[in-house]
């Protein structure tokens, strides 16, 4: 199981608008293997891929500059995070294993 949490800015960025982005993720989403989202940007999904390669996998669509992502697996506490991460220090402290992508 892995959690994660995304922020999309609401702004059209290289012609892609917010709506854009968002879709291009949840399709992404979609691929794993069960999914929970009932809240709006908070995520749990099943997969059989590595941390690190679901959260390339999922960022796909996003922008690093505007849009930000975190995944993690509490099972070992591998993460990952994307994009604009305000509070780095902060989310690395509680997830020292966290890993940038791209």
């Amino acid at each position: 199981m892995y959690v994660l949490t995304f922020r999309i800015k609401n702004e059209t960025i290289g012609g892609k608008s917010y709506q854009d982005r968002y879709d291009a993720l949840h399709a992404a989403l979609k691929k794993n293997n069960g999914l929970w989202y009932d809240t709006t940007s908070f995520y749990l999904m099943g997969s059989a891929e590595s941390t690190s390669a679901i959260g390339a996998r999922l960022v796909q669509g996003l922008n690093a500059q505007h849009d930000m992502l975190f995944v993690f697996d509490p099972e070992d506490m591998s993460a990952c995070y994307f994009g604009n991460i305000g509070s780095l220090g902060a989310l690395t402290g509680f997830f020292p294993k966290s890993k940038k992508l791209g």
